[in-house]
């Protein structure tokens, strides 16, 4: 390897790649990105340098790694001690931001066993994170303090029993809706979970009696209404639902 320049801090070029090492925690590569950054440097090469620690883990420019391997041209890098996953996620607020998934990914290989029972949840009953966490957390919508909270690794079940209820609830649906998923549906249930005068059998009874009547609506509230049509459909006494 040789030293590109000598100023306050040093480049370095190298074509040994075994030299660098994955973060443990780091996003996982994105297939996408990464056609993307090969076909930019296919047109123009520019040795912008990754990041590493001491340790040679990559904090900055996986892709870039990734694109270099593959067109076999030279890493540029520079060397920063004591840095960190959380030096990590602080330069990718800057530009590419993580997702849910990203911070779900990145705390599981970091064995937090939080996050992994909340991944094991997501790939058991197949709901998006959001929702997901909406029912982690037993609350009616998802609140942002969650999302914070899980971002930051602190995040808690509040009842895993009571979200498995709730998920297979939702399960009941999809025989009669293909939309189950959808968030304003997911949203407009998780309200009616919270309703003491909702019977979730019973609409389950009106809805394989009448499954047509269940229509695709653009909101919540379309939703709530379409809802309490079904479970009131032939009956005297109309029950408000919302």
């Amino acid at each position: 390897m040789k030293q590109v320049n000598n100023e306050s801090i040093a480049i370095y070029e190298t074509h040994d790649y075994s030299l660098f090492k994955k973060l443990n925690g780091n996003r996982d590569i994105d297939k996408n990105h990464l056609e993307k950054i090969i076909k930019s440097m296919e047109k123009k090469y520019l040795p912008i340098p990754i990041i590493v620690n001491e340790k040679f883990e990559i904090i900055d420019g996986q892709h870039r790694i990734e694109s270099c391997k593959k067109l076999k041209y030279p890493i540029n890098y520079v060397v920063i001690n004591d840095c960190r996953l959380d030096d990590v996620k602080l330069l990718n607020s800057n530009s590419k931001q993580w997702s849910l998934k990203d911070y779900l990914n990145a705390y599981c290989k970091t064995k937090n066993k939080t996050y992994i029972q909340v991944k094991k949840f997501i790939n058991e009953y197949g709901f998006s994170i959001v929702d997901s966490l909406t029912m982690l957390s037993n609350t009616k919508s998802n609140q942002g303090i969650d999302q914070i909270k899980f971002k930051q690794g602190i995040y808690e079940i509040k009842d895993i029993n009571k979200a498995r209820e709730i998920a297979e609830k939702m399960l009941e649906v999809k025989p009669y809706f293909d939309r189950y998923k959808t968030r304003s549906f997911f949203l407009a249930m998780s309200e009616l979970f919270h309703n003491k005068n909702y019977n979730h059998k019973k609409f389950i009874q009106k809805l394989s009696a009448y499954p047509t009547k269940l229509r695709c609506c653009s909101n919540k509230y379309d939703y709530l209404k379409n809802i309490e049509d079904i479970f009131n459909f032939n009956q005297k006494k109309k029950i408000r639902l919302f």
